[in-house]
């Protein structure tokens, strides 16, 4: 509804709550960009104030949240890194804890060992 009100968008109350149960997942950016988005392909039509609830209702379909292929992207990666895809960037007798050491000028040096 803040989305909505924003670009000085009215919709019924009706299709306000059916449009919030649709984006329950989506954050305020994501909304505001669906909205935003539906609220300029009104104007370039040369009607700014006529946003159609089915344009937005589609634009939530075509885009999902991203957390949704964010959440994708990082099982798919999981899957590979336990296929024996990944590897250690350094031999693991190598991965123990770092010697940090400074002189009198501040510098610092960090060795493994």
């Amino acid at each position: 509804k803040v989305q909505l009100e924003h670009y000085l968008i009215q919709l019924e109350s009706e299709l306000i709550q059916l449009l919030a149960e649709r984006s329950s997942a989506y954050t305020g950016a994501e909304i505001r960009n669906i909205v935003k988005e539906s609220a300029t392909e009104a104007f370039a039509n040369g009607h700014p104030r006529l946003v159609s609830s089915d344009r937005l209702l589609t634009l939530l379909d075509l885009k999902p949240p991203q957390f949704r292929h964010d959440t994708e992207e990082l099982e798919a990666l999981r899957k590979w890194a336990a296929s024996g895809g990944a590897e250690f960037a350094a031999p693991s007798d190598s991965l123990n804890t770092p010697q940090v050491t400074s002189d009198s000028n501040s510098l610092r040096e960090v060795s493994w060992y």
